[in-house]
């Protein structure tokens, strides 16, 4: 295996720190009772296919873990299906 050079070593980083993300909230919407997630915003239809799924493909192509953005990846499929 070839040693990392400082590009991959970044990427790891970027990749392994899920706690980025700690900070940004699901947007929410007011419905009778409560609460729900706002499966019409951004989050859903920019941020996730096109945010940490890239992300989710980099890392499964380098070989490390993504356990925090599998985790998002499939709680926002259960939201939104």
């Amino acid at each position: 295996m070839q040693p990392l050079d400082s590009a991959d070593n970044m990427l790891c980083v970027l990749l392994l720190g899920g706690y980025r993300y700690a900070g940004c909230n699901t947007p929410m919407v007011e419905v009778e009772g409560g609460v729900k997630p706002a499966v019409n915003s951004r989050l859903f239809w920019e941020d996730i296919p096109f945010g940490l799924c890239i992300l989710k493909d980099l890392a499964l192509r380098m070989g490390i873990p993504t356990p925090s953005i599998d985790f998002m990846i499939r709680w926002h499929q259960q939201v939104c299906c």
